[in-house]
């Protein structure tokens, strides 16, 4: 259940990648989101999840991210910004889930 909600935490976050003038943040955004994506693919291996999608998990990323280019920059910042928030809580919800095994 804890990776289940793990999941939906990434895929709902997990999106917006594109505009080549975006802002810094929105770069750092992406990566970190790709990191973490790549993360829970590696523990999600290790559980013995075979079925996780990482290619279609970052497409799906890439998809949301790619609307950003539609807002303005305040927005786009903003929005980066609570993305990698998210990621952060999703990285340490993971960490939590590997220590208590």
């Amino acid at each position: 259940m804890k990776k289940s909600l793990l999941l939906l935490a990434l895929c709902a976050f997990a999106g917006q990648l594109a505009a080549a003038d975006m802002p810094a943040v929105c770069k750092k955004y992406k990566k970190a989101a790709y990191e973490s994506i790549d993360k829970i693919a590696k523990f999600a291996k290790a559980q013995g999840k075979e079925d996780y999608d990482v290619a279609g998990a970052k497409k799906d990323f890439d998809k949301d991210y790619a609307g950003l280019k539609e807002l303005s920059k305040q927005e786009q910042e903003a929005a980066c910004k609570a993305g990698l928030t998210e990621v952060k809580e999703v990285e340490a919800a993971l960490q939590m889930l590997k220590t208590a095994q």
